[in-house]
């Protein structure tokens, strides 16, 4: 893989990471942006998320701010002076005068085929809707939430019997894979776009818990999508004397 300058890279889940071991490899110098630590399990603990748990164990450079807006978070991306961004699964939009910090146009790695699924939770949409092909979208992130021009795209046929778990594993696998050559175009200057047809944009909305609720009236095949689709988020359940029971 060819040299791909000064990288900073913003990622927050655990679908990230197999693209961020590539790019650490490749990167001649790497910031990584994710969210801060978080008290998580009974006892509370701070809890580093996926993408900065890597980045601590490998050395490399990480900051966690609260707030990508906040000047602290902008301040540290202005004097790093990156070459480019990169986004994958960071949760929260860039501020538009970020975006146009270094000389490459910034990318987000989105898991689904757009502008099919722009938004929260691609992957759950993808099982949800029953869509034969999920995939993966290499794009130009621009002030609009997924609607920047499109660099590549990676389909996948799906078995119709995947778990959210399952196929964001699988996609997360492919970026390491298939997103690696794309950007070595990039550092070198190549990179062409196809702008998204917006009338065929489609949305997600972040789930809550009511999302998970079933409603046995509805068709088999809508009920099966939803067990495997709310996964682990929030959860498909319903309801027995009273408690609440997740399938």
């Amino acid at each position: 893989m060819g040299r791909l300058g000064r990288i900073a890279f913003l990622g927050t889940g655990a679908f990230g990471v197999p693209l961020l071991g590539r790019v650490a490899q490749a990167a001649d110098d790497l910031l990584v942006v994710s969210q801060p630590d978080r008290p998580a399990g009974r006892r509370l603990q701070l809890r580093a998320t996926p993408i900065t748990a890597f980045a601590r164990e490998h050395g490399i450079p990480v900051a966690t701010p609260a707030r990508l807006r906040s000047e602290e978070a902008r301040e540290t991306l202005r004097s790093y002076r990156p070459d480019g961004l990169l986004l994958v699964s960071y949760g929260q939009l860039v501020p538009p005068e970020l975006l146009e910090l270094g000389e490459r146009l910034p990318l987000n790695v989105h898991p689904s085929l757009l502008p099919r699924h722009r938004g929260a939770a691609p992957v759950a949409a993808t099982i949800l809707a029953g869509d034969a092909e999920g995939g993966l979208t290499l794009m130009v992130m621009t002030a609009e939430l997924d609607a920047g021009p499109i660099v590549a795209q990676w389909p996948v046929t799906l078995s119709g019997r995947e778990t959210t778990p399952e196929l964001d594993a699988s996609l997360s696998d492919l970026a390491a894979e298939v997103v690696p050559p794309a950007l070595e175009v990039w550092a070198a200057g190549d990179t062409t776009c196809t702008p998204q047809d917006d009338s065929k944009a489609t949305y997600v909305r972040p789930f809550t818990r009511a999302d998970g609720w079933i409603d046995w009236s509805s068709p088999a095949v809508g009920i099966d999508r939803q067990v495997r689709a709310l996964q682990p988020w929030p959860g498909a359940w319903t309801t027995i004397d009273d408690r609440r029971i997740h399938v």
